[in-house]
């Protein structure tokens, strides 16, 4: 489960469970590594359809640790072939 704080104009919302459906419109902005406070959004939901219009925006996202460690990650970043990921 993922919870986050719905965007709505200025404000943002109570900290609400995001549902699961909505996951697979979802486009990642990685604020959410930094120390923003909440201020930018961290996920946007768009619709499955992929048109380019915004459905909801999520801010100040936490995760379950340990469902969170059973994610089953799909694709590897790059390798510099210095053994950092670039």
């Amino acid at each position: 489960m993922v919870w986050g704080r719905q965007i709505d104009g200025s404000r943002r919302l109570a900290l609400a469970e995001i549902p699961a459906e909505e996951w697979h419109g979802a486009k990642f902005t990685y604020g959410f590594l930094l120390e923003q406070n909440g201020q930018l959004p961290d996920v946007t939901i768009f619709p499955p359809s992929g048109e380019a219009t915004v459905v909801r925006q999520y801010a100040d996202l936490h995760v379950s640790k340990i469902q969170g460690r059973t994610i089953k990650w799909t694709s590897r970043a790059p390798s510099s072939g210095r053994g950092e990921r670039v």
